[in-house]
């Protein structure tokens, strides 16, 4: 079966405050829609980084999953 990857994408910019387990909502949603759809989670990873004055925080989950075709979220 193929394998397709869906990024999700993070971005804290300066002020925001970042809530502790926001990401985890919006990825579970994710997770969810492509399951019900589905789909079979293969692997998920994630990069951080910081802009030079680390006043934004980008954060990208890649959400790799088996499935007959691409799920749309």
């Amino acid at each position: 079966m193929p394998i397709f990857a869906h990024l999700l994408e993070m971005i804290n910019s300066e002020g925001e405050v970042m809530v502790r387990g926001g990401d985890t909502d919006e990825l579970n949603r994710v997770l969810e829609a492509v399951q019900n759809k589905g789909g079979k989670i293969v692997d998920v990873k994630i990069d951080a980084s910081f802009n030079e004055s680390c006043s934004e925080v980008h954060r990208v989950y890649l959400v790799l999953y088996e499935a007959q075709e691409k799920i749309a979220i």
